[in-house]
């Protein structure tokens, strides 16, 4: 075990680094999509805006995944409990961005986060799979860059966000509620 505690040490010290001002800037950007509170009201309107008439099934399926990991990891987080990067190596060898965290760091809330929301609306939008997946990973790599987690933290948020979008999607289509919900009457166009 302290082999793999030392791996993901030495790997976050090799990703987190000052790559100057403007990086830390986009970074900040990529961690803030994996934000819960920045992402519902950006996803809640981009879905009700592009296609009003499938609005319910696909806000479920975010909504649903999104709340379910969210609630599991911050179980896990609490039963946890391990330090962040900045608790455990100190100030002078962490590059911090942004606000510093000290506690409950596995698995990482941004990461799932970022899972769920992206990877679902890569589901609902196939066209644009590739880049929505590409804003996943690199909301997660910005939870290393700015000194957040490590890369196991990140690696766990994803495992969780991703394990939470394939089951609700898949109860969603097994269950018949798509279909339902996309014949709700008030979300229908005029």
């Amino acid at each position: 075990m302290e082999a793999i505690a030392n791996l993901d040490r030495s790997i976050f010290l090799a990703l987190n680094g000052d790559g100057g001002a403007a990086l830390d800037a986009v970074m900040q950007i990529f961690t803030w999509l994996g934000d819960a509170i920045v992402l519902a009201p950006l996803v809640l309107a981009l879905l009700f805006f592009v296609n009003r008439a499938k609005f319910a099934p696909r806000f479920a399926l975010v909504a649903i995944a999104t709340a379910s990991a969210s609630v599991v990891t911050m179980v896990a987080k609490h039963a946890i409990n391990r330090a962040r990067p900045l608790a455990a190596l100190g100030a002078a060898t962490v590059h911090v961005v942004g606000k510093p965290v000290f506690e409950r760091a596995l698995p990482s809330g941004h990461a799932t986060v970022a899972a769920t929301v992206w990877l679902s609306l890569a589901l609902i939008f196939p066209r644009w799979r590739i880049p929505l997946i590409a804003v996943a990973l690199i909301s997660g790599y910005s939870r290393i860059y700015v000194g957040a987690h490590y890369p196991a933290d990140v690696l766990a948020g994803f495992a969780v966000g991703t394990a939470f979008v394939v089951a609700t999607h898949y109860f969603l289509k097994r269950s018949g509620l798509n279909t339902r919900m996309e014949n709700l009457r008030w979300l229908q166009k005029r």
